[in-house]
């Protein structure tokens, strides 16, 4: 197969899988898609020439798996934040507001924008920007957001 020929493929699939997981509604389907396509790799590369018949039917499974470590690991996080709510609802409610003040005007109105839209898209096209350009953004912001929320989580536990 021709280098290009399997770039393309490669993004194709990639592009797939991101749809996948950001239809079961995941966090960071971007992340999720490259270690599928990751253990993918390595599954196919420690294995027979016969995987490649039941290419596709490998890749869902694996890809179902990567979602299923996904839910336990959100259930676990759940679970133990909603704990901690219990004893401290006060503290985690003021450090969201706290870290999504210092966020600037049009990174706060981009978040609030982006979460309360159905079709993302649609949002992307009035920002004249590309989806997965969208989700950079986000996800960048958040990145901002969940640092400062950390933060300000363990300065509020030391007190």
């Amino acid at each position: 197969m021709e280098a290009g020929a399997s770039e393309g493929k490669y993004e194709e699939t990639l592009r797939k899988l991101i749809k996948f997981f950001d239809w079961k509604r995941c966090d960071d389907p971007e992340s999720m898609a490259l270690e599928t396509l990751s253990r993918f790799l390595s599954t196919i590369a420690s294995e027979d020439d016969e995987t490649g018949k039941d290419t596709p039917l490998v890749l869902y499974s694996i890809a179902n798996n990567v979602f299923r470590e996904y839910l336990r690991k959100a259930s676990h996080l759940a679970s133990s934040a909603f704990a901690l709510q219990i004893e401290t609802p006060d503290i985690f409610a003021g450090c969201v507001k706290v870290c999504l003040e210092k966020l600037s005007d049009e990174d706060r109105n981009l978040l609030k924008a982006y979460y309360s839209v159905d079709e993302r898209i649609l949002l992307a096209e009035s920002l004249g920007v590309d989806l997965a350009v969208l989700r950079m953004r986000v996800h960048r912001i958040l990145t901002q957001v969940q640092s400062c929320y950390r933060k300000c989580i363990e300065n509020e536990m030391r007190k």
